[in-house]
C-alpha cells in the first residue's frame, strides 16, 4: 500500500510547488492565457477539458485568442 501512495505522490506532484503538474491540475480559464496555443498545449495534455477551455467540443481551446 505504500509503494502506491509514492507512486501516487510521484505522478500528481505531492509536495511540489510549482511543478508541471500543479499548473494541470490549478482551474484555469482563457483568461489566463496570452496565446491560443499555450491554451491549447493544456487542452491536449488532458482532452476532458476540466477547464473548460474548449466550450465547443471542436479540439480547438479558447478560439479567441491570437
Amino acid at each position: 500500500m505504500l509503494s502506491g501512495l509514492l507512486i501516487a505522490g510521484s505522478l500528481w506532484g505531492v509536495g511540489e510547488v510549482t511543478g508541471v503538474n500543479d499548473r494541470i491540475l490549478a482551474d484555469r480559464d482563457c483568461s489566463d492565457f496570452t496565446t491560443h496555443a499555450e491554451a491549447q498545449r493544456l487542452l491536449e495534455a488532458d482532452r476532458s477539458d476540466p477547464h473548460r477551455l474548449d466550450l465547443d467540443g471542436d479540439g480547438e481551446a479558447c478560439e479567441g485568442l491570437p
